[in-house]
């Protein structure tokens, strides 16, 4: 489930942190909370999850802030948003059923994006539904927010680049942790044979990929810094329902802070079908 947010500044100047993702993401909780705070709570503390792992899962994400015009004051970590309006894609993996719920909630809300230093408010002006709709086996998609995919080396881990081998390898295995999180919880993939359906990753040389790191509680004492890659790549699989699942939650980790956001870049057949 995918929507379209399209936000009127109110404030001007109108300045938002360059690293935003974080409390855009808080801005998202906030809204949720405001209709089902069970829900909103349930998420930001502790999200999907199944007997036999410590991961959960959030299952929504999105994407980075369409802003036509923009001054980015690289001095003062800002962005001067000059638009009147900007936009982003929030999306969620819940029913078909939720649709005018979730729709309504962002209906005329006011959003605030702010840290210790600035703050900008915003009235959602339109709440536009997407489809989600994949007829191919093989599916081309754009990022529209940095990919984070890692491997832990001891204490710390490395961040893999699209054009490593083990990228793939890793970005599988997150889509597969999701679709069994979402088995355990009886919200799809019922008849699905997880380990035994086939999935292929495959970089697109379309795009040039692009590192991209974000600072998550910039200044604080539990400052993060996460990196991700925009790119263009390819899915095979033979169950639609995982191009569902991409769209909606994302891929790689940290998408409830706004990483894996995906677009439909292009759909193809397999040759032979």
């Amino acid at each position: 489930m995918r929507f379209k947010i399209t936000l009127e500044r109110l404030n001007k100047p109108c300045l938002i942190p360059i690293n935003y993702q974080y409390y855009l993401s808080a801005a998202i909780y906030k809204t949720l909370a405001q209709a089902d705070n069970t829900y909103s709570k349930f998420l930001h503390e502790q999200g999907y999850q199944r007997a036999v792992s410590l991961k959960n899962f959030k299952l929504f994400t999105f994407s980075n802030l369409h802003i036509p015009y923009r001054y980015v004051d690289k001095k003062r970590l800002l962005i001067e948003v000059k638009s009147q309006q900007i936009s982003f894609i929030a999306s969620f993996y819940l029913s078909k059923a939720s649709k005018n719920f979730i729709k309504g909630l962002f209906q005329n809300q006011l959003i605030q994006i702010a840290d210790a230093e600035v703050q900008a408010m915003f009235q959602v002006s339109t709440v536009e539904a997407l489809p989600v709709e994949i007829p191919a086996e093989t599916a081309q998609f754009k990022t529209l927010s940095p990919v984070l995919v890692a491997e832990k080396q001891g204490s710390r881990e490395e961040y893999l680049s699209p054009t490593d081998e083990r990228f793939g390898k890793y970005l599988i295995h997150n889509i597969r942790e999701k679709m069994r999180t979402i088995q355990a919880n009886g919200l799809g993939f019922m008849t699905t044979d997880i380990e035994a359906l086939p999935i292929a990753f495959k970089l697109l040389p379309t795009r040039t990929p692009k590192s991209k790191l974000i600072t998550i509680k910039e200044g604080k004492r539990a400052e993060t810094k996460l990196k991700g890659y925009l790119m263009d790549f390819e899915l095979q699989t033979e169950e639609k329902e995982v191009y569902d699942l991409v769209l909606s939650a994302g891929v790689g980790r940290a998408n409830a802070i706004g990483m894996g956001c995906l677009a439909v870049l292009e759909t193809k057949k397999r040759e032979g079908r």
